[in-house]
């Protein structure tokens, strides 16, 4: 039986902001790739892939629930994934994007019972990605959305709490805000990205498998759902008129790295497909430019220890989580 598409890529947090731009022009890049799109609620009036297939006049965009905070539901997708029929094309890309920036002081927790953003941001897209592995093509790419955010030497005005342990960002309920929290999210995506980048190269020529996993910084975003959880005025201050002082933030903020959701969707779409980027692994960069991350997310013993503490708490099971850690 031949399949309907020829390889499928994966954005999380693909109905809104970079994510939607992303999946359109990714879908428009490669009309025999499905693109499967996924978040809590299918965004744009409740037909993200509806509206994109609809301006493209294609049918490749797919739209599937998933709640990035709940183990359980995550589990649920990769068990409705594994079985659909006709099987899917091998996952050419897997594009973790999803995240939440909460602004109260107050601490969120996921169903799971650790920290929001932290669920979402690093702790549900690491077991997504363990669960699809069987799916992924050999050459598949892994293209995580972090933010500069994470490193306090670039100027940013949104402070990191220091990483002292996994386990520490997931139940920090007693300091810290929704700021830091995000900020300390993304410092996780990026010590993830150097970890699994290391076990890949260990275990690449017994598997023959050749993936890659790159962090990109998208900028500065106006326009996006980040914000969702601010207060009214803030979030339509965002959505609205922020993408028409895009000029006047880079030069008040003396930031190049300041876009709009779709230049930056193109540039994710660009590390996720582009043959320019072919088998470029382990590196951060800031849209398309390679550039070094934070001082912090080169540690080893940081990265080790968010790995083990990652797998075991997503895991079911003591063999689970040994198959998590090591690959297998």
């Amino acid at each position: 039986m031949s399949l309907p598409y020829t390889s499928t890529i994966l954005i999380t947090g693909g109905t809104t902001g970079i994510g939607y731009e992303t999946a359109l022009h990714l879908a428009r890049l490669q009309p025999t790739t499905e693109i499967i799109i996924s978040s809590r609620n299918p965004g744009k009036n409740n037909d993200a892939a509806g509206t994109i297939n609809k301006a493209l006049s294609q049918s490749n965009v797919t739209f599937l629930p998933l709640d990035l905070s709940s183990k359980a539901d995550i589990r649920r997708f990769c068990t409705s994934y594994s079985s659909s029929n006709p099987p899917r094309a091998p996952i050419k890309a897997l594009i973790p994007n999803a995240g939440i920036q909460l602004q109260a002081n107050e601490t969120k927790l996921s169903v799971d019972g650790i920290e929001l953003s932290f669920a979402i941001t690093h702790v549900g897209h690491a077991l997504l990605f363990y669960l699809l592995r069987p799916y992924l093509a050999p050459d598949a790419r892994i293209v995580i959305t972090s933010s500069g955010v994470h490193d306090v030497t670039k100027g940013w005005p949104l402070p990191v709490l220091p990483f002292s342990s996994g386990k520490e960002v997931a139940y920090a309920t007693e300091k810290g805000g929704g700021l830091q929290r995000y900020s300390t999210s993304k410092l996780c995506n990026v010590l993830w990205t150097y970890a699994l980048d290391r076990r890949i190269q260990d275990t690449a020529t017994a598997g023959g498998k050749r993936w890659t996993v790159t962090a990109m910084c998208p900028g500065l975003m106006p326009g996006t759902a980040i914000m969702r959880d601010a207060p009214a005025p803030v979030r339509a201050l965002n959505s609205t008129v922020g993408l028409y002082m895009i000029p006047l933030m880079r030069k008040m903020m003396k930031k190049e790295n300041v876009h709009s959701p779709k230049e930056s969707g193109m540039a994710l779409a660009q590390l996720a497909v582009g043959d320019e980027f072919a088998g470029v692994s382990g590196k951060y960069l800031e849209g398309t430019r390679e550039i070094k991350s934070s001082d912090d997310s080169y540690m080893r013993d940081k990265q080790d220890d968010l790995w083990n503490w990652t797998a075991e708490f997503v895991a079911e099971n003591a063999a689970e989580a040994a198959s998590f850690k090591s690959l297998s």
